[in-house]
């Protein structure tokens, strides 16, 4: 959530008096972005860039197989445009 600490505990606080479960609020990434100390709006930006990347990446030293979704290497050998029939070369 975007927002100065003062709005997002308002609204925070707003959705608790509301009923919101504080399971479901902790799962709301809020102030967004990691604390870099940025003071700039392209320093934010890349704080939240960065935050993206740790969650992102959150996952990448679990094995393979614990993680949710298709295995991206399952189509490295595939041809999906269909280089082979088209007689197109890697070199032009």
């Amino acid at each position: 959530m975007i927002g100065s600490r003062r709005k997002v505990k308002l609204i925070f606080d707003d959705l608790a008096a509301m009923g919101v479960a504080p399971a479901a609020l902790a799962q709301v990434h809020a102030p967004v972005g990691l604390d870099i100390g940025a003071v700039t709006v392209e320093e934010i930006g890349v704080s939240i860039a960065a935050q993206l990347v740790q969650a992102r990446r959150r996952n990448a030293h679990k094995p393979v197989e614990h993680i949710a979704g298709p295995d991206p290497f399952d189509s490295l050998h595939a041809d999906p445009v269909g280089v082979a029939e088209c007689g197109a070369n890697a070199r032009g």
